[in-house]
């Protein structure tokens, strides 16, 4: 089946006029997300396809194409949204910019966590009401520092999410490693201690050797805070890195 293009040049789904309703099963995009979404959560992005979203909601494939004009690139789009839709930015900004960073990086980490899909980052920014909200509240939360220009304080922002969409990632893939191997991270441990132990004996990693004997047992999510912590304060602390004003 030929997937209908558009006609014109790109326009954003948030910019398309929602089709009127039809008569039989209500189909609106806020229930195509939804469960767009359920499906994602459960089996991945890749399982969502068109045809398989139209079969979870009653539909056919094209019925689908009068609310997304652009398929699933619209629907990513719609989804990616919802996700920073559930972000809980009330009381911000509270006048504490590191306290507000850090926050809305623990509600970025919290919604991945929720809908694992949702933590590659997007090649361009979500144009969505969600995300502009979340963008211009995160904005927001420096202040009336008028030493920190617009470019700066975008950038920071980028690279509090880079460290989050770095962090989680690896949380995800090692979740991930545990469904494939049946093996959590202390039976993990407990079979690799063996091999580990004999090759730390000959001496070659002495630093290494210190780090697992002396490193204490990890805490995912205060590794997190922490990490967040160091990052925030670098980026709040960085107005010599600014770029030069025209």
């Amino acid at each position: 089946m030929t997937t209908p293009e558009r006609t014109a040049a790109f326009v954003p789904i948030w910019d398309v006029a929602a089709p009127r309703p039809r008569s039989g099963p209500g189909l609106d995009r806020a229930r195509i997300v939804t469960v767009a979404m359920a499906v994602a959560d459960a089996e991945g992005v890749d399982a969502l396809t068109m045809r398989r979203l139209a079969a979870e909601l009653g539909s056919s494939p094209m019925s689908l194409y009068r609310h997304l004009p652009g398929g699933k690139d619209d629907l990513i789009d719609l989804m990616l949204d919802a996700v920073l839709g559930e972000h809980d930015l009330s009381g911000l900004p509270s006048g504490d910019p590191a306290a507000d960073l850090s926050r809305l990086a623990q509600e970025r980490r919290a919604a991945a966590l929720r809908h694992p899909w949702s933590i590659t980052p997007p090649a361009r920014p979500t144009l969505g009401p969600h995300g502009m909200r979340r963008l211009d509240t995160a904005l927001s939360v420096f202040g009336t520092d008028n030493t920190l220009t617009p470019e700066y304080r975008g950038w920071a922002i980028g690279v509090v999410d880079a460290y989050v969409i770095g962090a989680v990632s690896q949380e995800l893939a090692e979740h991930n490693e545990q469904l494939r191997t049946g093996l959590d991270d202390e039976q993990w441990q407990h079979a690799v201690a063996p091999y580990v132990s004999r090759v730390l004996k000959a001496g070659n990693y002495p630093h290494l050797a210190a780090y697992i004997t002396e490193a204490p047992r990890r805490d995912i999510d205060a590794d997190f805070r922490r990490g967040v912590d160091a990052v925030v304060q670098s980026v709040l602390q960085g107005q010599a890195i600014q770029p030069d004003r025209p």
